[in-house]
């Protein structure tokens, strides 16, 4: 494996065991070694710090020096604008079916009320939305493959290359579905630690847990963690896979929809790094909780490439009998099942979510139907127990 990328994936994985307890093992680095970490993060901080909505465009050849961001990367980056509108759509749905209700109140009871106009939904205002600030539980759905838009533009990489680059014993990839639809389950993981930017946009980081299955004769079964941004007033999601390949968190705010969560995603991840890297200056060793062998020898798990994947997640409106949900009840519900005092709620409506999820190593792109909570934890059981307990926070030392 190129020790750049070693240095890189270890900087992705390192941020999110800052504030982890329980028993940890010490890391020892040599101090050249140490040296050439802190050098590296530097140089990723500086990629993400310089970043505008511009600075990744592989329509107009615009790149970002790591690794899955390169031209010579061979990534499907040409389908990316079809899956961001598809992600915007679903957003706009939400508000539409938001206006939609409300018109329907208004001519039920003859009040006036103020619709969201276009500039609110253009600017994501941060005006109540009926939806679900804790967003924390399972969700579960079908997919079915989008194959026109995959046509937009097919992966071009070379494997062979790829392969020895990273000690890969082989070029198949794990999590390489050909079949045309199946199911998907998330387990989300909110991480309540909201950060506002310079426009009031808040966002939180979140980890989930994907298990993707293919109605195909073989019922192949794929799972993988996924980390990303919440964006609790509107609703939005924005996952990616992270691996010595593919510096998904880096890229994360090319993923987004829109100026503001742009502008907040890449504060919010600038912080966390610029903790590490002052965190790790002052530290004589480090502590990896899950490695199972050393640093930088091998990784787990990386002796086998897998498809990457940038997942949009997007809550609709909930409703209640019938009704467009009042904030201050989803509000009320969240208070109560967090902390019970037995206050009088309404059954708490189910979240709903669509979701489209894109893989552009491997070019898979398949949008989603509703996607349903669930309390049956059952259907992710062979989802791995111990990379659930991986730590993950974005940390700038204050908590």
């Amino acid at each position: 494996m190129d020790n750049s990328n070693r240095v890189l994936i270890f900087i992705f994985l390192f941020i999110f065991i800052l504030s982890a307890s329980g028993p940890q093992s010490a890391l020892n680095l040599p101090d050249r070694a140490l040296d050439a970490l802190i050098k590296e993060q530097r140089r990723v901080l500086e990629v993400l710090g310089n970043a505008t909505l511009s600075t990744f465009d592989p329509d107009h050849e615009h790149w970002l020096p790591v690794p899955g961001f390169t031209k010579d990367a061979g990534f499907a980056w040409g389908v990316l604008p079809t899956v961001k509108r598809k992600a915007r759509d679903d957003f706009e749905r939400g508000l539409n079916i938001t206006k939609e209700y409300e018109r329907r109140e208004r001519a039920t009871l003859n009040q006036k009320q103020t619709p969201l106009s276009t500039s609110e939904a253009n600017d994501h205002d941060s005006r109540p939305l009926p939806i679900y600030r804790n967003i924390s539980g399972i969700i579960r759905g079908d997919w079915v493959r989008w194959t026109d838009a995959e046509k937009a533009d097919r992966p071009h990489m070379n494997v062979t290359a790829l392969a020895e680059a990273h000690d890969y014993f082989s070029t198949e990839f794990m999590g390489n579905f050909t079949s045309r639809e199946g199911s998907v389950f998330f387990e989300l993981d909110d991480d309540y630690t909201p950060n506002i930017n310079a426009s009031g946009t808040y966002v939180r980081g979140i980890k989930s847990a994907m298990k993707i299955e293919s109605k195909d004769p073989y019922g192949t079964v794929y799972q993988n963690e996924l980390q990303g941004i919440h964006v609790p007033e509107t609703g939005e999601i924005f996952l990616t896979t992270t691996s010595e390949k593919f510096a998904g968190l880096i890229g994360l705010p090319h993923f987004t929809t829109s100026q503001a969560v742009f502008d907040a995603s890449k504060q919010l991840l600038n912080r966390s790094l610029s903790y590490a890297v002052n965190h790790i200056s002052q530290e004589d060793q480090l502590f990896f909780p899950w490695y199972k062998l050393p640093y930088p020898t091998d990784f787990p798990g990386g002796s086998m490439p897998a498809c990457e994947y940038i997942v949009y997640l997007q809550q609709q409106p909930a409703t209640i009998d019938g009704r467009l949900a009042r904030y201050h009840e989803l509000q009320a519900i969240e208070d109560e099942l967090r902390d019970p005092i037995g206050a009088p709620i309404p059954s708490p409506p189910m979240m709903v979510m669509s979701a489209t999820i894109f893989s552009p190593d491997c070019g898979g792109l398949c949008p989603t139907g509703i996607l349903l909570t669930t309390a049956d934890k059952g259907m992710l059981n062979s989802i791995d127990a111990e990379s659930s307990k991986l730590p993950f926070r974005f940390d700038d030392g204050n908590r």
